[in-house]
């Protein structure tokens, strides 16, 4: 995005990737408009909705909300059963969360183990594919977002280090068995 848009690592964060949007950062409310009214409600409405038998389409809008804001945190479905309304139970929250991560909104990121016996029934943890999606419904600007989202910056220069490092690692593994 440095190289397209000539964005710093701060707006790639709040901004996200979505190149359809990079134009219209300067004036954030549109911007939010244009995530949340042509990517969000396009992608459940008509990529979940359309496509898939859902019983509880507002629960699905409902737990994407509750998920975007809760992104890269553990929340557990019995505690957001309380949250949202009309929610059955937590295998249909579970169903709907798989639905939104095929859509690739929302993921539910569980524990990992070597074992699965350990990884499943596990509370997992949330994930947006892309943060523009969690920050168009924050009722924060870029400015005020960025004294919240700074450590997140560390954060994520953190884990883009390991990643390249694994990758070395698997390379070299790889280049070992052959």
């Amino acid at each position: 995005m440095n190289e397209a848009f000539g964005w710093t690592l701060d707006q790639y964060i709040y901004f996200g990737a979505y190149p359809g949007a990079a134009d219209l950062i300067d004036d954030e409310a549109r911007w939010k408009n244009y995530i949340r009214n042509s990517i969000i409600i396009p992608s459940i409405t008509k990529d979940i909705l359309l496509l898939t038998k859902v019983n509880k389409p507002a629960l699905l809008q409902q737990l994407f909300e509750l998920g975007s804001h809760y992104s890269a945190q553990i929340v557990s479905f019995n505690s957001m059963l309380g949250q949202l309304t009309d929610a059955g139970n937590t295998t249909t929250l579970t169903s709907y969360l798989e639905l939104l991560s095929q859509s690739g909104l929302l993921a539910g990121l569980q524990k990992y183990s070597g074992s699965m016996i350990h990884t499943k029934g596990t509370t997992p943890k949330f994930q947006v594919f892309n943060n523009a999606l969690m920050t168009a419904n924050l009722n924060l600007t870029f400015e005020q977002a960025r004294r919240v989202l700074y450590p997140m910056r560390t954060v994520l220069l953190i884990i883009l280090q390991n990643e390249r490092i694994l990758q070395r690692k698997n390379s070299k593994s790889c280049k070992n068995h052959l």
